[in-house]
């Protein structure tokens, strides 16, 4: 894989693994990645290769890190576990992050609030 500072073993079969399981044709992965279906079905396959460019948008696809899935083992792991323990971490990262969001949201609120109740104030006093 001349693109790819590193070869990564089965990376068609990685890819094809992922596409799969999120029920993309290769038709729709090649669309999301800007490429023909001929020249993403190849990568697919293993007969071309990847950039690193690629993988992350590969990954960026499935909303996964490349580390999570390019370097997992091979055929003898259960990728379906694989991508279950990932989709799992996103959930986790996505509840954290609206948790984090709902919080500033709260305090947005209080502080508006707080404003609303001086300027309510105010226009009472004068």
């Amino acid at each position: 894989m001349k693109n790819t500072p590193h070869k990564v073993p089965n990376l068609g079969k990685k890819i094809l693994k992922l596409r799969q399981a999120k029920a993309l044709t290769q038709e729709q992965m090649a669309i999301l990645l800007g490429l023909s279906q001929t020249a993403y079905g190849k990568i697919e396959r293993g007969e071309s290769s990847a950039s690193w460019k690629r993988i992350y948008q590969i990954s960026e696809i499935f909303n996964i890190k490349p580390m999570d899935w390019l370097w997992e083992g091979d055929e003898d792991k259960n990728d379906k576990q694989t991508l279950a323990e990932n989709e799992r971490k996103l959930y986790e990262e996505q509840i954290m992050l609206l948790r984090e969001q709902i919080s500033y949201q709260k305090d947005e609120i209080s502080r508006l609030t707080e404003l609303l109740n001086q300027k309510s104030n105010y226009t009472k006093t004068n």
